[in-house]
């Protein structure tokens, strides 16, 4: 919640939400819209501090096992995701991440998998 960009998104997400179960067809699914409430939904401020007090990390841990160079002693896989010093051992996840992507780490790690597949093509 410290980049500004970061808090306009997240408001905006929740002011949609809030729209589209305001849809007819979601008259069935919802009783009642609890929180946050509308004079939360109407101020920036008190919306995210409604946000500060309700949002939490999803823990999408990366960047525990580094890719780098070989000049790099720090990396513990090179680009071709084979652990440096075990023979056939690869690593295909988000440890090898440099940076947690700010969307779920899911379609990355199928990128990052479907890479070192076409390695064995």
């Amino acid at each position: 919640m410290e980049n500004a960009w970061d808090r306009e998104r997240l408001r905006e997400a929740v002011r949609l939400c809030r729209q589209l179960v305001d849809y007819p067809a979601y008259g069935d699914v919802l009783d009642q819209w609890v929180s946050p409430t509308e004079p939360e939904l109407a101020d920036d401020d008190l919306l995210d501090d409604w946000l500060k007090r309700t949002i939490g990390s999803a823990r999408h841990m990366s960047g525990t096992c580094k890719m780098g160079p070989d000049s790099d002693p720090a990396a513990v896989v090179n680009q071709r995701l084979q652990v440096r010093g075990v023979e056939g051992l690869w690593v295909a996840d988000a440890s090898i991440l440099p940076q947690v992507p700010r969307a779920n780490t899911h379609a990355t790690v199928i990128m990052v998998a479907e890479r070192l597949a076409g390695e064995w093509d």
